[in-house]
Order: C-alpha cells, then sequence, then structure tokens
C-alpha cells in the first residue's frame, strides 16, 4: 500500500541518516517503527487493565498489607511505563 506523509524535515534527515546506516528502506523503516509503537500500544492498554482489574481485587477481597503494597508497587511500575507512551 502506498501512503503520502508529511514529516518534520529534521526527522526526516535523521531517518535518512538511519536508514542509510543500516541499510534499509525508509518505508521499511517507517513500517518497523509503526509496527513497534502499535505492539508498545497493546502493551501499555493491558497493563492499564491489569491495573484497573488489581485495584478492583483490592476493594473487593480482604488485602494484606503485603497486597496492597505490591498493588502499589505495579501501580508505579504501570505510571513509569505508561507516561513515556504519552
Amino acid at each position: 500500500m502506498k501512503l503520502t506523509i508529511s514529516i518534520n524535515d529534521d526527522l526526516m534527515k535523521e531517518i535518512e541518516s538511519y536508514c542509510k546506516e543500516n541499510y534499509i528502506a525508509k518505508s521499511t523503516f517507517l513500517s518497523m517503527t509503526a509496527n513497534e509503537y502499535l505492539k508498545q500500544y497493546k502493551v501499555v492498554k493491558a497493563l492499564l487493565n491489569m491495573n484497573k482489574s488489581l485495584e478492583l481485587i483490592a476493594i473487593k477481597e480482604n488485602p494484606t498489607k503485603k497486597d496492597l503494597q505490591n498493588l502499589k508497587e505495579m501501580q508505579v511500575l504501570i505510571k513509569l511505563l505508561t507516561e513515556e507512551n504519552k
């Protein structure tokens, strides 16, 4: 499939340089980066859903202090991982 897009000149120079150094076509690079971005998006979405589930379990069950600490640690990790994707 062909696609026409606009890219910032400086970014395009970086892409061209990377592709030249790594012997890959620009279209291949853009396809690879789009694919990786979508994979990361799916992981982030799954982590956020897992966080919601863990919070619901903690509310409905009778969590120990250790369980609550584990939940807090998971929330910190999820926040760190998802902040970069905004």
